[in-house]
């Protein structure tokens, strides 16, 4: 968890409110890991009128501290209107303690859309019961039905590695296999796609359009394992931030499926560029189908938050 107790304290609404959530009550909701996931309660959601301008941060999301009033209207509904608390410091305690719910704003996007204005609507994540709102439901809504972690349709990038003993022809099957594992054509777009050798992976790696993918996928084609510890002493140097504890499940995984993935090393990571950062995944071929099951839901469900 963060140091600064504004940090810790919504790292503990959005992270470990819902787990605490799904270990208590996951069993009961489903026979699977993606189905207890998508049980788990989490925060109510509401849409807001923003009552001030409020500036955005250009380096990443940010779930804004903010306070909420709301009318119901002729038809009955209830229209809530939201009040920044003031400077969102994470070691500001005041801007936590008066806050009603947390904004969802966009990052910021320099010399385009800097400033999130009055008027503008955005989703709410509410962690106080506002007087009068018993019979909104405040006990929360399910993950699977949040517009908070619904579904996106990430870029893609592929990057192919093939060593020396590689059969080339079974390249062309790579993107379909990857494609497919992660839930097909309608929830990924496979912008970009490439094939090189080892010792022009670095190269190859920097002429992909970073910028425009939220993820690339490395995937070595029949390596060995010498070959593979020189893809991973590749790609270490160019990431910014790595993720072991997703790394190992990833290995876990694909050996149980196939134990000849066992000489190679999956890596998790982000690479920083001009825009933000990207977010890579190194697995050999034989784990593709293994692995894609564990990131599909952190891919498909949530990666337009996942910043390092």
């Amino acid at each position: 968890m963060p140091g600064n107790p504004v940090s810790a304290m919504v790292c503990t609404e959005l992270l470990v409110r819902p787990c605490l959530d799904m270990m208590c009550e996951g069993p009961f909701r489903g026979n699977n890991v993606v189905q207890m996931v998508g049980c788990a309660r989490i925060h109510p959601e509401v849409k807001a009128t923003l009552m001030n301008d409020v500036k955005l941060d250009t380096s990443r999301p940010e779930y804004h501290r903010v306070t909420l009033d709301y009318k119901i209207t002729e038809r009955g509904d209830l229209h809530f209107y939201a009040r920044s608390t003031g400077v969102q410091r994470s070691s500001r305690l005041q801007s936590m303690c008066d806050a009603d719910g947390f904004m969802l704003l966009p990052q910021g996007v320099k010399g385009r859309k800097v400033k999130a204005q009055k008027d503008e609507t955005y989703p709410v994540l509410l962690t106080k019961r506002l007087l009068g709102m018993n019979a909104l439901g405040f006990s929360g809504i399910q993950v699977k039905h949040s517009i908070h972690l619904g579904q996106c349709n990430p870029n893609l990038g592929l990057l192919q590695i093939y060593g020396k003993k590689a059969i080339v022809s079974e390249l062309d099957h790579i993107d379909y296999r990857l494609i497919q594992a992660l839930g097909g054509n309608d929830d990924i777009l496979l912008l970009e796609s490439k094939t090189t050798l080892i010792e022009n992976l670095s190269n190859a790696f920097h002429e992909m359009n970073h910028h425009l993918l939220d993820v690339i996928f490395v995937i070595g084609v029949d390596l060995t394992f010498i070959e593979n510890i020189k893809v991973s002493k590749c790609l270490k140097g160019l990431m910014c931030k790595r993720s072991e504890s997703c790394a190992s499940v990833l290995l876990q995984s694909s050996v149980t499926d196939a134990p000849l993935t066992a000489l190679s090393e999956p890596l998790v990571g982000w690479i920083k560029h001009s825009n933000g950062s990207c977010f890579v995944v190194s697995i050999a071929d034989d784990g593709i189908e293994s692995c894609a099951r564990i990131l599909r839901p952190m891919i498909v469900g949530g990666m337009k938050f996942a910043t390092p």
